[in-house]
């Protein structure tokens, strides 16, 4: 497993998470309610096209998409032990701008313990989360 790229991915799914937690997950796409005029005739399709409905439809998709995305990190974090856990949600689903070196001391962790099991805890995510990153084969 190629682990720059893997971290990467867990680190963006990890913050992802953490911006729909704190800003909500309703998108407020507005539907377009002027008129658009052309100079080209329009053609008679007998389809009916809602832009209200469009939009709407819209909304709920992103809407659901940014639950589910939220329920399947937080159940792979639940998943994890109980350190990495805390790990986790310290540096990455609590407040913005935590940094390690905050996160460290305040687990009564030596620096190096600290990131051993940040890393093996990003490694369960990856593998949970199915975004691990892979050599790409040079022989062939």
């Amino acid at each position: 497993m190629d682990r720059e790229p893997t971290r990467d991915r867990v680190e963006v799914a990890l913050e992802t998470c953490r911006l729909y937690m704190q800003i909500g997950y309703h998108l407020e796409i507005e539907a377009k309610t002027t008129p658009a005029y052309s100079m080209s005739p329009a053609s008679q399709t007998n389809a009916f096209h809602s832009s209200i409905e469009s939009t709407a439809q819209k909304n709920v998709d992103e809407e659901r998409r940014r639950r589910e995305h939220v329920r399947r990190v937080t159940a792979a974090v639940d998943r994890l032990g109980p350190l990495e856990k805390k790990i986790i949600k310290k540096r990455y689903l609590e407040d913005d701008d935590v940094v390690n070196y905050a996160v460290w001391p305040e687990l009564n962790l030596s620096e190096r313990k600290y990131y051993r099991i940040k890393a093996r805890a990003f490694y369960k995510l990856a593998l949970m989360l199915k975004l691990e990153v892979y050599f790409e084969d040079e022989s062939a």
